[in-house]
Order: C-alpha cells, then sequence, then structure tokens
C-alpha cells in the first residue's frame, strides 16, 4: 500500500467517525438525513458536476454508478441511524465497522479475483478481531446488533460496488459521491414533506457538519481505491474506530475500559500490517 493511500485513508477515518458522533448526537431519522442529503448536494455541487464534465465516463455511466451506489448508501444511512437510536456508539459502530470489511476482503478474493499477500491478509484479519473485541462484552439489545451486521453487509455491497464503478466503469470518486447525496435527498423528499414537524427540529450544525465530513471521508476512500485494491482499503480504513472510541469518551461521555483500550490497540497494529504488507 502506498504513502498516498494510507494518508488518505486515515484522513478519511477521523472524518467518518466524527460524522458517525454527528449522527448519533442528533439520533438520526429519515428527517436528519433528507436535511443532511440537500446540504451536501449544494455544498458539493461544483466538485461533483466538475468531475462528470471534465471525466471520460458517459453520462449513462455515471447514472449507473450512482443509481446503484445511492441505493446501497441509502440503505446503509436508514440502517446505521436505526442501529444508533437503539444501541450505543460504541456497540454498532465496531460490528458495523468490522463485518464490512470482512465481506469486503472475502469478496474481494472470490468476486474480483485479487492476490492480496499473506501478511496483509493477517493484517485484515486482526483489524477485523480488533473490532469485534471492542464490541464484546457490552451489554446491548438483539436489534441494535442485527441492525450493526445488515449495515456491515451493506458497506461490503457498496465498497465492491465503487470499486467496479471507479476502475471499470471510469466514474470520478467525487462525482458518484456527490450523486449519491443527491439522489439520497431526493428519495427522502417525500417522506419529508409528510413530517415537516421532524425536519423543523433536525439540528443545523450536525446535519451539516455531517454533509460535510461523510462525502469528505468517503471521496477519500474512493480516490484511495484508486491506487490501490478493495483487499487492502477496506480494512485499513476501519482504523476510524480507534478515532470513534476516543470521540465516544470525549463527546458523547460514554465509558471507556481496558477491554476497548486493548481492542483499539488491536486495530491499530492490523492497520500496520496492511500498511506495511
Amino acid at each position: 500500500m502506498s504513502v498516498v493511500a494510507i494518508g488518505l485513508i486515515l484522513c478519511a477515518a477521523v472524518a467518518h467517525a466524527t460524522w458517525n458522533v454527528s449522527l448519533k448526537r442528533a439520533e438520526g431519522g429519515p428527517a436528519f438525513l433528507f436535511v443532511a442529503g440537500w446540504w451536501a448536494a449544494a455544498l458539493w455541487a461544483p466538485l461533483g458536476i466538475g468531475f462528470a464534465i471534465a471525466g471520460d465516463a458517459s453520462l449513462r455511466s455515471i447514472l449507473l454508478a450512482v443509481g446503484v451506489s445511492g441505493c446501497f448508501h441509502l440503505t446503509y444511512f436508514l440502517t446505521l441511524q436505526r442501529g444508533y437510536r437503539v444501541g450505543d456508539l460504541s456497540l454498532v459502530y465496531p460490528l458495523a465497522r468490522g463485518t464490512g470489511p470482512a465481506v469486503s476482503v472475502l469478496a474481494a478474493l472470490v468476486i474480483r479475483h485479487e492476490h492480496p499477500p499473506a501478511l496483509a491478509l493477517v493484517g485484515a484479519g486482526i483489524v477485523v478481531a480488533g473490532l469485534l473485541s471492542l464490541a464484546r462484552g457490552h451489554v446491548s439489545g438483539r436489534t441494535a446488533i442485527g441492525l450493526a451486521l445488515a449495515t456491515g453487509l451493506v458497506i461490503a455491497c457498496y465498497t465492491l460496488w465503487d470499486k467496479h464503478a471507479v476502475d471499470d466503469l471510469a466514474v470520478a470518486g467525487v462525482t458518484m459521491s456527490w450523486g449519491t447525496e443527491l439522489l439520497r435527498a431526493i428519495a427522502l423528499t417525500p417522506y419529508a414533506r409528510r413530517h415537516r414537524d421532524e425536519v423543523a427540529r433536525v439540528p443545523r450544525r450536525d446535519a451539516i457538519a455531517f454533509a460535510f465530513l461523510s462525502p469528505f471521508a468517503y471521496i477519500l476512500v474512493l480516490l484511495a481505491l484508486a491506487t490501490t485494491g478493495v483487499a487492502f482499503v477496506a480494512p485499513a480504513r476501519e482504523v476510524s474506530i480507534v478515532v470513534g472510541v476516543v470521540l465516544g469518551r470525549v463527546v458523547l461521555h460514554e465509558t471507556v475500559d481496558r477491554r476497548r483500550m486493548v481492542g483499539a490497540a488491536i486495530v491499530a497494529a492490523g492497520v500496520v500490517l496492511l500498511s506495511v504488507a
């Protein structure tokens, strides 16, 4: 994995953990996703449209890439916010982020026929093990756990599709990320029209932070995908859980015991192996 890819992934990890805190603090919901979606569509429109015009992808390829990715991302955000409504960030986030790379690496080997070195596979396994150890022993309902695992499965799906869109369809990552935000906002408009009171109560500060950081984090991931394989990027980006543990303690005032600190250290060790592989 190149130094550039590592830098992109680490920056994405910080941004990713931060917007998850905003989503959890605002208690999510379709109304929040609607407001944040329109903010993101407006903020990222110049770059999204500019890259679409300057790129080599056809309009048909762009629409296909955005349409499929947008459906995956809408499902992802709706499932994640439901998980945050019934469970703690310190449970849902590690499980969701741990399931995603585990499935992504397996799918990359089977579907995309990537062949990462053995050290990278060991590192990926350590990352997943560390994430699961962070969630182990946390008391919460089965619903939150189920939603977290479902979120992780959707993460694997959109990671593989977006890799295909960037490599095979030649769609710019910035354009695709902006397009998925716009598609989500449009899709949630009927809900927002029926629940205007919920929309009015959405905390604008968290919505704007989410609107900027969520696309920014994933654009960095897409740029990393353009320089290296899914089997490397998907697990390495999960270093965000280390940042999430810290933010959970500092911002959300969650209890960070020895188990979680050890789990974070295990994740970091796995990322180091991925970086040197």
